[in-house]
C-alpha cells in the first residue's frame, strides 16, 4: 500500500512537537498537522491544568525523589603561566577545563555519597559521553555502558579499565552498571532496574527534565533523579523554572565538603546558591 493508505498509531506518555515532527518526516507530510491527529483521553486535561500537583501526577511517577547538588566552581583566572598552560590554547579554554573537572568531581562525590549502589543513568550534557566514561573508568568502575551497549554489553565497555587510576577504586560501584547517554536519546528509553538518574546540568526545559528523570521510578519502583547545578544565575533560574512548571520540590544533597581548586575554597558560593535555590523552590 502507499503511504496514503497506511495508518500509524503512536503511543507516548508525552506527546509534543518532537514526536509530531518525527511522524511528519516518516510520512513525508507537508506539516505536523497533516501528518498526525492528536487523540487524548479526557484525563489528559491534567497536563494543561494550572494546578502544579495535577500536572506532576501525569508527567512523572509519584515514586520519584527529586534532588540537586550545587557544583563548587573554581575561581576564574585571567592569565595562565607557562607551568600550567601546557595543552591549552587560551585562558578561556583553561578555565573551561577547570569547570569541567569541578563537575566531574561533583559527579564522583554524588556517586560516593550514595550508600546503596544501583544501576544508574548519567546524562553528561556538555561534558560529553566519552569524557565521563573515561573519568569513571579511571576511578575503578568496570561496567560503564553507552547507548550502543544497551542491547549487547560488549567487552568494549570494560577495555578502559587499564587506564591509569589516580584515585582508590570505588568497590561499591565497581561492578554496578552505569549508563552514560546523551540527552537527545532520553525519550522512550527503558533500561531495567535503573534507580538513579544524574544530570550534569539542568535540562533546557521542563519537558527535557521529564524525559530524563522519568528513566527511573518506572513500573511503580522507587527512583531518584539528581541534577547538578553550577552556582550561576542562569542555571539556578532555569532549574527553579523547571520546578515551577512541573510542581516539583527538590531536596538538596549537598554534602558540605567543598572542593578546593588552586587554593580557592568556593564553599561560600555553594552555600549562597544552595540558599537561593531553597528560597525559590
Amino acid at each position: 500500500p502507499s503511504l496514503n493508505e497506511v495508518q500509524i498509531v503512536c503511543a507516548s506518555a508525552t506527546v509534543g512537537r518532537t514526536l509530531r515532527r518525527q511522524v511528519m518526516q516518516l510520512l513525508g507530510a507537508p506539516s505536523a498537522e497533516a501528518a498526525a491527529t492528536l487523540v487524548t483521553g479526557d484525563d489528559d486535561a491534567r497536563v494543561k491544568s494550572k494546578d502544579a500537583e495535577r500536572r506532576k501526577s501525569v508527567l512523572l511517577p509519584g515514586t520519584l525523589t527529586h534532588a540537586y547538588r550545587v557544583v563548587p566552581q573554581p575561581k576564574e583566572i585571567t592569565a595562565v603561566d607557562s607551568t600550567i598552560s601546557a595543552g591549552f590554547s587560551s585562558v578561556a579554554e583553561y578555565n573551561d577545563e577547570r569547570k569541567t573537572e569541578a563537575t566531574i568531581n561533583a559527579l564522583w562525590n554524588t556517586l560516593e555519597s550514595i550508600d546503596d549502589a544501583k544501576p544508574t543513568i548519567i546524562f553528561p550534557g556538555k561534558v560529553g559521553v566519552e569524557r565521563v566514561k573515561t573519568e569513571l573508568l579511571s576511578r575503578g568502575l568496570e561496567d560503564i555502558r553507552t547507548l550502543r551497549d544497551l542491547d549487547d554489553p560488549s567487552l568494549e565497555a570494560r577495555e578502559g579499565t587499564t587506564l591509569p587510576r589516580y584515585m582508590e577504586p570505588s568497590l561499591k560501584w565497581k561492578d554496578v552498571p552505569v549508563y552514560i547517554i546523551g540527552e537527545r536519546f532520553a525519550r522512550g528509553l527503558d533500561v531495567p532496574n535503573v534507580e538513579y538518574v544524574i544530570m550534569l546540568s539542568p535540562p533546557s526545559s521542563a519537558a527535557g527534565y521529564t524525559h530524563m528523570a522519568g528513566r527511573t521510578g518506572r513500573s511503580g519502583r522507587k527512583g531518584t533523579a539528581i541534577t547538578l547545578i553550577r552556582p550561576k544565575k542562569n542555571e539556578v533560574k532555569r532549574f527553579v523554572a523547571i520546578s515551577d512548571v512541573l510542581g516539583l520540590k527538590f531536596v538538596s544533597c549537598r554534602s558540605g565538603v567543598a572542593i578546593v581548586a588552586n587554593g580557592q575554597n568556593p564553599a561560600e558560593d555553594v552555600a549562597k546558591a544552595d540558599h537561593r535555590i531553597n528560597q525559590s523552590l
